[in-house]
């Protein structure tokens, strides 16, 4: 008996401390996958879907005058594990498809220091980034790591996992390249 008591009382406190959890803002998994099989999202080869690994976006402005003025928030994917007292936080950040040539200026970005959250705003002058060409589009504020566009690539794919569309297969092509140049 005091053995089991033990190993539950062991196993309650492993559990405790090894524990995980994900959260999301913006679309739902399955409303993504409504979007692209009705044909709401523009395909890999007609748009460009930007995402990012540990960003804190909130909102981008698309300012090309041909696709109108509009705000885009974004979508995110937070995975955390807890080891000991240690919180280990990842995230993908991503917006929808949007169509080629659109230029878009980070609006705002919120980042948290313990307790402290901290929104900057960034306005509306200037473009941050151009979709130059269909298909991902990798953004980072503080620069391109492979690694980290890989990691980016595994949380996204389970927004598209067993959805059927393009993108589906464009990320998993895309962790493939990634995976042979390692």
């Amino acid at each position: 008996m005091k053995k089991k008591l033990c190993f539950s009382l062991i196993l309650g406190v492993a559990i405790l401390f090894l524990t995980g959890c994900v959260s999301t803002k913006g679309l739902s998994s399955s409303k993504i996958k409504k979007a692209c099989a009705n044909g709401d999202w523009l395909s890999p080869k007609e748009g460009t879907l930007v995402f990012g690994y540990c960003e804190d976006w909130n909102d981008f402005l698309q300012q090309k005058p041909e696709f109108g003025y509009k705000f885009y928030n974004i979508n995110r994917r937070t995975e955390s594990t807890r080891i000991l007292l240690i919180e280990i936080q990842s995230n993908v950040t991503f917006i929808e498809p949007l169509p080629v040539g659109s230029e878009l200026k980070l609006f705002s970005k919120t980042s948290q220091s313990g307790n402290t959250i901290t929104t900057t705003y960034y306005g509306i002058a200037g473009v941050d980034l151009v979709c130059n060409k269909p298909g991902l589009l990798y953004y980072s504020t503080t620069g391109y790591k492979a690694k980290d566009e890989l990691s980016a690539l595994k949380m996204l794919y389970k927004y598209f996992k067993k959805s059927g569309s393009e993108w589906e297969l464009a990320i998993l092509d895309r962790m493939e390249e990634l995976k042979n140049e390692q």
